[in-house]
């Protein structure tokens, strides 16, 4: 990845301006952080950004430096197989890209602290160890772009720390990587520049 350039970006609901005129570049290797309140714009801008949703106005420009980047996401909406175990939800995603096997599999669950012997449908999960999987099947196949939207919602402490070196590591391996949350506490401790949504832009905290 060299940059992410978004121009002009709007995104409008029922004539509300939910995302309003944001333009800005995102460096390769670094973490983003949105702050914001509930419903303020946040998992939008995320949405528009990997390409989830389609802009009113403006563009979103990925540059990657082979074609096309892989992105890795865990926004609202992401679903699990619930009748599936762990080893299957990845096994069914990784088969569409085809860019890893099941050794890469096992490793990113051992990787986030679930167990790739359990046999259990993840219906059986807590909600925490849902949380785990659903950023498991974001990194596994080491994406240039990682979009991280209230990734700390259900986890444990140890969950949270475990993000924490996600993060590091795929800011070192050259990722960009962007978090959204309410709690600042986890955007401060994550992320190397801070944003606030407010009025459908993005202003600069640091």
């Amino acid at each position: 990845m060299e940059k992410i350039t978004v121009d002009h970006l709007v995104k409008t609901y029922q004539g509300n301006r939910v995302i309003n005129e944001i333009s800005m570049e995102f460096d390769e290797g670094k973490s983003y952080g949105i702050i914001g309140r509930n419903g303020a714009g946040k998992s939008v801008f995320l949405k528009l950004l990997i390409g989830v949703l389609k802009p009113t106005e403006g563009t979103v420009i990925l540059n990657g430096a082979g074609g096309a980047p892989l992105i890795g996401a865990v926004i609202d909406g992401s679903d699990l197989y619930m009748d599936l175990t762990a080893v299957q939800n990845l096994t069914y995603l990784a088969n569409l890209r085809r860019v890893i096997g099941k050794e890469k599999i096992y490793e990113t669950l051992r990787q986030v602290g679930l167990d790739p012997e359990d046999k259990r449908r993840i219906k059986k999960y807590s909600l925490g160890m849902r949380k785990r999987l659903l950023i498991a099947q974001a990194i596994m196949e080491a994406p240039d772009i990682l979009v991280l939207d209230e990734p700390t919602n259900s986890l444990d402490a140890g969950g949270v720390d475990m993000l924490y070196k996600v993060v590091e590591d795929a800011k070192k391996r050259g990722a960009t990587v962007f978090v959204a949350s309410h709690y600042k506490e986890d955007i401060e401790t994550l992320c190397d520049v801070t944003y606030e949504m407010k009025e459908g832009q993005l202003q600069p905290l640091h």
